[in-house]
């Protein structure tokens, strides 16, 4: 029986996957596609009016996430973001590294072009001992054979389990321990709960997507903050400064825009109510599912909610508000997410590939989890839109859906 997406009694709980469109930004997606359509490239008149309302967001975003309006490269999103960080700053010679609990799109292409994944601790977080014990080897190494460490990229918060990484901390290691190498940072999951703007004045360069904060899939930027220069993963038109070429998506950036203010402007009040609606969800779960664990955290860890990022580091166990991951037991998480599907609860687990079956979360197993404590693992993501209706919900059929499927294995 097929799940019917329609229904008016669905729990989503997979905002950390993508967002519903805020109105603002929907709004603004309408009427950038429809009399506004000019493309900013070109040089007649609704071509200008379109250019100079690409430059106010540009300046817009600039402002909302601490940078200089030249600074900011739209992108088609995260992925491409995150590409043009380790790629386009890498140079002959140099290698690249990232945190073995970073998104696939870091991973990936630091793996393709021969770069490492360094280990993280049993929050996924990166293991700062182990950083600076890298760091003083890799330059050591580097040197000797003529070779520099050229990036190193870090996710801010992490995807699946939420975890923030300690990056002031971490910046001040780079510094110290090898001042040329660029640090990168994938904020796609922070905008909208950490104060950004701050984060950026910590780092080389930050990647963003709009469909992770209330805007469209499909665009998103990279901040570059000048000290690194980029080299075009793109080539063509030479737009966004000569880094990416490539019509922008106008409707989607203005869209993107809108859904970035709202974010902001709302970050403390959405942080606070989501963070209890949160606990409460993770809360009702292990009161009423026996043998079932909240994997990386303790239900008592503090979450950000809205508060500074301090450069003192004394973010060190910080969460985000919004998401949770829990694992069940004797449960394999592809068949409970199917069987909530179907009860009208939307979750998500591990990373699938192009076939859509579930693989369980690297994020996980590099955290120490086995492969089949992974694989009973299931992420619950809420976010602005989210309602203590839809929580109640979830809670409700989670417990019988867990019961079922252990039912079914005695």
């Amino acid at each position: 029986m097929q799940a019917n997406p329609a229904s008016t009694a669905r729990a989503y709980l997979d905002c950390a996957a993508t967002t519903p469109m805020r109105p603002e930004a929907l709004e603004a997606f309408v009427r950038y596609s429809g009399a506004l359509y000019g493309n900013p490239s070109g040089g007649h008149a609704i071509a200008r009016t379109a250019r100079d309302a690409l430059d106010e967001a540009r300046e817009e975003f600039a402002r909302l996430v601490g940078a200089k309006p030249s600074e900011i490269v739209f992108t088609s999103g995260g992925t491409e973001a995150d590409n043009l960080a380790i790629k386009g700053a890498l140079r002959p010679g140099t290698i690249a590294a990232c945190s073995a609990a970073d998104h696939h799109a870091i991973i990936e292409p630091t793996r393709h072009i021969g770069g490492v994944a360094l280990p993280v601790d049993e929050n996924a977080r990166l293991d700062k001992s182990k950083l600076v014990k890298f760091l003083q080897e890799t330059v050591a190494g580097c040197a000797a054979k003529g070779l520099r460490l050229g990036v190193l990229s870090v996710i801010l918060a992490n995807n699946e389990v939420g975890s923030v990484n300690d990056i002031a901390a971490i910046s001040k290691l780079v510094r110290k321990h090898a001042p040329g190498v660029r640090l990168h940072t994938d904020a796609v999951q922070a905008f909208g709960w950490l104060p950004v703007a701050e984060v950026t004045l910590m780092t080389d360069m930050v990647s963003y997507s709009a469909h992770k904060f209330g805007g469209p899939m499909g665009v998103g930027a990279l901040v570059n903050r000048g000290r690194t220069k980029l080299i075009p993963q793109l080539h063509g038109g030479g737009q966004e400064y000569g880094t990416r070429s490539g019509t922008p998506n106008f409707p989607g950036i203005m869209a993107m825009i809108e859904a970035a203010k709202a974010s902001d402007s709302n970050r403390e009040a959405d942080s606070i109510r989501v963070e209890a609606m949160t606990s409460a969800l993770c809360k009702g779960i292990l009161a009423t599912v026996p043998d079932c664990r909240l994997n990386c955290r303790s239900v008592e860890s503090k979450s950000i909610q809205g508060s500074g990022y301090s450069v003192d580091g004394s973010l060190q166990d910080s969460w985000l508000p919004s998401i949770s991951n829990l694992r069940f037991d004797g449960v394999e998480s592809e068949e409970l997410l199917f069987m909530l599907d179907e009860m009208g609860v939307s979750a998500s687990a591990g990373s699938s590939c192009s076939s859509g079956a579930l693989e369980p979360s690297h994020v996980l197993m590099a955290a120490g989890l086995t492969k089949v404590e992974a694989g009973s693992s299931v992420r619950f993501s809420l976010g602005y839109a989210t309602t203590e209706i839809e929580v109640e919900i979830a809670l409700e059929a989670i417990a019988k859906a867990v019961a079922k499927l252990r039912d079914r294995r005695k």
